[in-house]
């Protein structure tokens, strides 16, 4: 009888793949509440400080989560969240200095 050992799961690595997904839950939560009922603080609040946030520590996570790879597996999510996060800390970066140099707030 073979003994059925449940194999851990690098949790670093899912939830690293898993809050970008949260972070642009949150920017789109905020842009799509702040249209129809308004926020009472600024929309860039949540959007300066929390999105970026998320992305940071998602990237952090799914790094420290490659060295985890040959013990506990799961290694699509590390490579997976590593792109993801930095794909979206990059867009987050270029789209805040285009709206910082090229969008005029009189426009």
């Amino acid at each position: 009888m073979r003994s059925t050992k449940l194999k851990k799961t690098n949790n670093r690595a899912v939830l690293g793949f898993l809050l970008p997904f949260l972070a642009m839950a949150v920017a789109s939560a905020t842009v799509l509440w702040f249209r129809s009922y308004g926020l009472p603080f600024p929309i860039w609040v949540p959007l300066v400080s929390v999105v970026p946030a998320l992305l940071v520590v998602g990237l952090i996570l799914s790094i420290a989560s490659i060295p985890l790879i040959e013990d506990l597996g799961d290694k699509d999510y590390a490579y997976s969240g590593v792109v993801l996060n930095g794909f979206l800390l990059l867009l987050f970066v270029c789209s805040t200095l285009y709206y910082l140099f090229f969008v005029s707030p009189t426009e």
